[in-house]
């Protein structure tokens, strides 16, 4: 499993939320804007080896890419742009496709970065729905968008199942010594 970049994820996002212009998901590059992918591949070093225009062909490990779509990294190779930046953002190519994709807007970009950081996923992963009180009488009740306690994050999760492992061995403690 691959190591996500959060310094080069956080660099990319401030770099396209500051110059939402130079913003283009259309294309890994055009004359004057990028891709994310584009521009977390410059800011990780890479280089296009051409202008944007040029139509000509390059084989790279067998692959035939465009010229325009080539870039030389600081150790010298030569890389797709898209193989270039999923290997410095540390994702793999279905994580790829999400991010890169041309119908992402900033707001998206930022809410996907986010949750590859925390999550190192595209989506949010908490379970979806109102929580469950097991204190409250009936069916859990429907909250409102926004005012839902919500899950609270790996991190409760976490404490909860320590908490349900703790008490269980002491259940089973106590019962293997005779006390219950």
């Amino acid at each position: 499993m691959n190591t996500v970049n959060d310094a080069l994820f956080v660099r990319t996002l401030n770099y396209v939320t500051d110059h939402p212009d130079q913003l283009d998901m259309s294309w890994w590059r055009t004359e004057d804007a990028r891709c994310f992918g584009g521009w977390a591949s410059y800011l990780a070093g890479g280089r296009f080896i051409s202008s944007n225009d040029n139509t000509d062909t390059i084989i790279i490990n067998g692959h035939s890419h465009f010229r325009a779509s080539v870039v030389r990294t600081p150790a010298g190779e030569l890389m797709h742009v898209e193989d270039y930046a999923i290997r410095e953002l540390g994702i793999d190519e279905e994580t790829a496709d999400a991010l890169f994709s041309d119908d992402n807007t900033i707001e998206d970009l930022t809410r996907m970065v986010s949750f590859l950081i925390d999550y190192g996923v595209t989506y949010d992963p908490t379970p979806a729905g109102p929580p469950v009180d097991p204190s409250a009488d009936g069916p859990p009740r429907d909250y409102p968008v926004g005012e839902s306690p919500g899950f609270k994050g790996l991190a409760s999760s976490v404490v909860m199942l320590a908490t349900l492992a703790a008490l269980s061995l002491s259940a089973w403690g106590s019962y293997l010594l005779g006390g219950a």
